[in-house]
């Protein structure tokens, strides 16, 4: 069974969703209630309140004292801290170095490796193209890419970026 986020809740995936990759044109076309000629306009309008906008949603990007913190406050990291002063009143001081250092080298790790995720987000948030062109009502229109829905025919050239997830339904070389 699989989950996604949608609206801040999780929500089961219908295995039909995954399965479109998969199906033949007039299937995906059928399922997806589409054509050549596009979506109409209250179509698109039900589907972007039923599905939402067509973005990735970034939280607020953390400080890095927020990032060391949740690093430290991992339960094991916890267990290992208390076993550190266990271990210094207990006159263990060998133990009880090792223990810290291990404890400083996971933090590090993990900031690093959350600092890389943060910086790689916002790479992505910059690829990702302000406008596309679709097929809506056998017309073609120039459309902010957050207002994409289930549905629509996107037009790409040589050069574009792709929008949203995508199934090719023709190609030119």
């Amino acid at each position: 069974m699989k989950f996604k986020k949608q609206k801040g809740r999780l929500i089961k995936i219908n295995s039909d969703e995954h399965e479109l990759a998969f199906t033949s044109l007039s299937e995906v076309s059928e399922k997806l209630d589409t054509s050549p000629s596009g979506i109409d306009e209250k179509t698109a309008n039900q589907r972007q309140s039923q599905y939402g906008e067509n973005k990735i949603e970034y939280k607020k990007k953390n400080t890095l004292l927020r990032m060391i913190l949740h690093q430290l406050s991992n339960f094991m990291i916890l267990i290992l801290i208390v076993v550190a002063i266990v271990s210094r009143f207990l006159g263990g001081i060998t133990d009880t170095v090792i223990i810290l250092i291990i404890i400083i080298v996971n933090a590090v790790i993990g900031f690093v490796q959350e600092y890389r995720a943060e910086k790689a987000m916002e790479v992505l948030k910059d690829i990702i193209p302000d406008e596309t062109r679709v097929v809506r009502a056998v017309k073609t229109i120039a459309l902010a890419t957050a207002k994409l829905v289930p549905g629509d025919e996107v037009l790409l050239e040589a050069g574009n970026r792709i929008p949203a997830d995508v199934r090719f339904i023709e190609t030119h070389q």
